[in-house]
Parts: C-alpha cells; structure tokens; sequence
C-alpha cells in the first residue's frame, strides 16, 4: 500500500507549486517555520469582497499590494514539477539524484497496511535541478487527510526551510503550506502562503536575480475584504519587486476592478474602474 500512496502523492509533480511565503509586505523573506493557515488569508474560492473607492491613494495601494504579492506566486510556481512520487520499488526511505544536479531524499510514514489520515511522507531536497523552475532546497511534508484511493484522496503540504536558486544566485528560506485534493475529474491545489492565497499551480520563470509569472492568480485582503489578482507575463526584480514588464488585473467586489502596466518612465499605471467610471492613476513604483 505504500506503493499506491507515493503514485497518489505522484500528482504533485504536475499540481502544486511553491509555494514559499511573503504576501503583501512584499520581501519574500519569512523565518524558517511552517505556519499553520492564517485566519487573514482569504478564501481560495468566490467572490471578491472588497470595496475600492476611486481615487489616487486606492491606486497606490493596490500597486504596493500587486507589487508585494508577485513574491508569493513565484514561491508557489517555484516547486512545480518537483519529484514527489517515487517510482520502481517502494521502500520506506531512500534517495535519488536529480537530472541536472543535486538530490532529495524520501521518507514514509504509515500506521497500517492501509493509508490513513496522518500518514506522511517526507522529502528533503538538495539543489534538485532540472525538474523545476530552478534549483530547490529545503522540506516538503505531505499528510494524508483522506484516502478511499489513488484517484481519490487528500493531502495537506507543510514546506519548511525552503529555498530556489538559478545561476548561483539563491533566495529564501521560505515556509508556507498548501493543500491538495486529488478527484476522478482532475487535481486542484490551494497555497497559503503568508497572508496570501494561491489558486492553482501558476507557470513561473526564475532568473537569478529576476522572476516572471506567465500566469497565476492570488486572493488578497484588501480594505477589509479581499481582491483577485490575477498576473500575466509578469517580470519583476525578485529583491525589490519592481516589475519590468506584464499585466496585472484585479477584481473587487460590485464589479469594480483595476488594469496594471509598468510605466514608459518607470512605476506603474493603474487604471481604475470604479462605479462604472474609469480613471488611469501613474504611480511610482513602491518602496
């Protein structure tokens, strides 16, 4: 049965991303823990509940929050297509290398012959290269929270003294948690990562000092409910959050909404839609 609990687990390789913490403040850096889900992050799924009101201060706000969040995203997209499942033979531990360098190791943990809620398994990784976006370090703990089989099941995913890094240049370490429900329809896996919430597995690019989301979507408080924000094509310095390049929409609640583009001159242009009238707002980019 260990078997078809690691070929379960096998899923996340295409399923969750990293997730990593930051949220709104914006650095990225967190300390070396994994949170337990926080009561601020908002819902993964609904309607935004928050009210915008127009003006050039709520343009401000949003760009520091599109600009604080990008971080979040990337952390999540970080970890797609790492090795979760083990294939061949199904021993309790072992290690394996990584294609373009590096290793992790693998841990099983289960109560019975048949896999339970609370069941684990443990990998610890060691600048894997070549399976994901760029080269990861640190832990993934994945908890069975309900199995009735491979095609069936639930998983909470605690990252712990996580880290990426491409071309020499390493950022983290990172915490954050994630949850993945696995169906007969397909997989679906919700990140919690700080303040944050991260819908889906985003497609991520990683440089050594620059990221880009492709695409990803986060749910964010903002004025006392919380916005989706949705980024495209979305290239941003990883140390100061100051993007380059891309889009950014955002959805609040009675169908107000707002449009972000980096500047010709720098900052941000941030085109508010507000009660049915729409105004552009430039904003410098946020400390």
């Amino acid at each position: 049965m260990r078997e078809t609990v690691l070929k379960a687990l096998s899923v996340l390789t295409a399923s969750i991303a990293v997730a990593g913490c930051g949220g709104g403040g914006g650095t990225g850096a967190t300390p070396d823990v994994v949170p337990a889900a926080t009561p601020a992050a908002p819902p993964s799924t609904g309607n935004p509940t928050a009210v915008l009101s127009a003006g050039a201060s709520t343009a401000a706000s949003l760009a520091a929050l599109v600009q604080g969040s990008a971080i979040s995203v990337l952390e999540a997209g970080s970890l797609v297509g790492a090795p979760i499942g083990i294939s061949g033979a199904q021993p309790t531990s072992g290690s394996a290398s990584c294609p373009n360098g590096g290793s992790y190791a693998y841990t099983t943990k289960l109560a019975g012959t048949t896999p339970a809620s609370g069941d684990t398994l443990t990998l610890d990784y060691s600048q894997c290269a070549g399976y994901t976006p760029a080269a990861i370090g640190g832990q993934v703990v994945a908890t069975v929270t309900r199995y009735a089989g491979a095609g069936d099941a639930g998983f909470d995913i605690a990252v712990s003294g996580y880290s990426f890094a491409n071309a020499g240049t390493s950022h983290g370490p990172y915490a954050y948690s994630a949850h993945l429900d696995i169906a007969a329809t397909g997989s679906s896996t919700v990140y919690t990562v700080g303040d944050d919430t991260v819908v889906g597995a985003p497609a991520v690019t990683i440089g050594s000092t620059s990221g880009q989301i492709g695409d990803g979507t986060l749910h964010a408080a903002f004025g006392g409910g919380w916005v989706a924000i949705t980024y495209t094509d979305w290239s941003f310095d990883i140390g100061s959050g100051h993007a380059s390049a891309g889009s950014v929409a955002v959805q609040a609640a009675n169908g107000d909404m707002a449009a972000l583009a980096v500047g010709a001159g720098g900052g941000y242009n941030v085109t508010l839609t507000v009660g049915g009238h729409t105004t552009t707002y430039p904003v410098p980019f946020p400390n």
